[in-house]
């Protein structure tokens, strides 16, 4: 498993609430957010870029569900949403696992 826990922040706050932050080994999916005990899991088997593009994509779930939104739209179009929000933000997040002083993720 490759540790990234000192690499990411324990939480993040989304539209004021914190969001907890964990790696977890997940059956089928990179990541996953739970909005019943606002925790996003990261799925750290995967590359640096995939973790990065996990997180964001999740955030965008994280979003969608404290504002309400993901009441107004159907699962299909949520992950719509996050695909093509994820898409255009990941290229902008950068991460600087060497500076944390962390194992980081293989490289694609």
């Amino acid at each position: 498993m490759t540790k990234f826990k000192n690499i990411l922040p324990d939480s993040l706050s989304v539209l004021g609430i914190d969001v907890t932050l964990e790696q977890k080994k997940l059956k089928g999916a990179k990541g996953e957010f739970n909005g019943a005990i606002e925790t996003i899991a990261i799925n750290p088997d995967f590359s640096c870029d995939i973790i990065k593009r996990s997180l964001v994509h999740e955030l965008v779930h994280s979003i969608l569900y404290f504002s309400g939104i993901h009441n107004l739209v159907d699962l299909k179009t949520e992950e719509a949403i996050c695909d093509a929000v994820e898409t255009g933000l990941t290229p902008l997040v950068e991460f600087k696992f060497e500076k944390r002083g962390a194992e980081a993720p293989p490289k694609d």
